[in-house]
């Protein structure tokens, strides 16, 4: 056989695997709804070497999905706006409300403005008190504010009083709160849902 029958043959053959390794992709996205949240989150990050086409109009389709863990929700809807970049897509949120997201509007969670400032209050509070407090608390801030996303700034109005009230559920030392206790004991309840909804990816 010629040496350019033979260059082609595997072309094509490396051709059809990566067909069919970007179908099954495909369908592992796709099967997302039936999965436990812990498995909707790995498959997302596999599926991310999914061809931009096949990603986009799968994720669209499982950003109204009641079955799709919020955020899984936000991994998707963030990797879309970085994909796509303009136009709008619609997402199931919180509470079952369908909403439409801009994306040209929206940031990824680290380059929010609004995250950043939680962070800097958040180390400005316990850099020098608890650093180790600091650490955990950043985690469970940012996972919160992920289950929130695009609309975080509907819930956290005051970043300092949200994290106040993060800070206060585990030490209500660490923060002075004799004039807005009650709201503070509000923004706890909030933040307590939200730890509800993470607990979905603890281990059985």
């Amino acid at each position: 056989m010629a040496y350019k029958q033979v260059v082609q043959q595997k072309e094509l053959m490396h051709q059809q695997l990566t067909q069919e390794a970007q179908a099954k992709l495909k369908e592992k996205l796709a099967q997302l709804p039936s999965v436990s949240p812990v498995q909707q989150l790995a498959a997302v990050k596999d599926c991310i070497a999914l061809n931009q086409d096949d990603f986009l109009e799968v994720s669209k389709q499982l950003l109204i999905d009641p079955k799709v863990h919020y955020l899984v929700k936000a991994l998707l809807l963030e990797e879309v706006a970085s994909l796509q970049g303009v136009g709008t897509v619609k997402i199931l949120y919180r509470n079952q409300n369908m909403r439409q997201v801009s994306l040209n509007k929206i940031r990824s969670i680290p380059e929010s403005p609004l995250f950043e400032r939680l962070q800097t209050i958040l180390e400005v509070k316990l850099r020098h008190k608890d650093p180790i407090l600091q650490m955990n608390l950043l985690e469970e801030m940012r996972l919160s504010y992920a289950l929130l996303y695009p609309f975080n700034q509907e819930y956290i109005t005051d970043p300092q009083a949200w994290v106040d009230a993060l800070i206060y559920q585990y030490n209500p030392e660490y923060v002075s709160c004799q004039n807005n206790l009650q709201n503070i004991l509000q923004l706890v309840a909030i933040q307590e849902e939200l730890k509800h909804d993470l607990n979905q990816f603890q281990p059985i």
